[in-house]
């Protein structure tokens, strides 16, 4: 099944894709932004994203590596990471984030994260995607309440760059999911109404 957006389509990655999301991950600001552990040497994201490629070869892994390319110039442009995948009670952590520095600030991301929940319903039919968001990542707070949630806040959870950070968590279900694409899909969503991006899913 196809999952495209309006600016952005999903495929996995390729080979060929090791050197862009490799660039990606020595990008302070890309990083700075992705919950979770740095990557501290040059060694350890090639390795990384070797275990990305491996990862996605699996049939059930639990970990799954997206790349969005962008329509009209079919390059690389962002990752969805789904982590920590729990097939019994079909539940995943998704981290999305736009790799290319000359769009992170137009909608992209929006696209991108809608994607993201698109194909872990209806691609992997999961019941729930949850998150953590640092507490000063404004962008990606409003992203995460795309028909979600938020959970709780982790106070001084994470320590990076010599202080304590606040992490914000958050969650939505497939059914909540559903309601918010039904109940915007002719406001906030039109365009991707309009286009048909919802088409095979309702």
């Amino acid at each position: 099944m196809n999952y495209s957006g309006l600016l952005l389509k999903l495929r996995k990655p390729e080979q060929e894709d090791m050197p862009v999301i490799t660039e990606w991950l020595s990008d302070d600001l890309f990083l700075k932004n992705l919950y979770g552990s740095p990557i501290d040497s040059q060694q350890n994201r090639f390795q990384r994203v070797h275990t990305f490629l491996n990862q996605n070869a699996k049939d059930f892994s639990n970990n799954i590596t997206l790349i969005a390319d962008d329509h009209l110039t079919h390059t690389p442009v962002g990752l969805i990471m789904l982590n920590h995948i729990n097939w019994c009670h079909r539940n995943t952590e998704m981290n999305a984030a736009i790799g290319d520095k000359t769009i992170r600030n137009a909608f992209y991301g929006g696209d991108l994260y809608l994607l993201g929940l698109m194909y872990s319903f209806f691609a992997l039919n999961l019941h729930k995607v949850f998150g953590y968001t640092y507490s000063s990542n404004e962008a990606a707070l409003k992203l995460n309440r795309f028909g979600g949630k938020v959970n709780g806040i982790l106070k001084n959870h994470v320590y990076r760059n010599g202080k304590f950070l606040d992490v914000v968590t958050h969650s939505v279900l497939k059914s909540e999911f559903l309601t918010f694409l039904e109940s915007q899909k002719n406001r906030l969503l039109l365009k991707h109404s309009k286009k048909g991006v919802f088409n095979d899913f309702f």
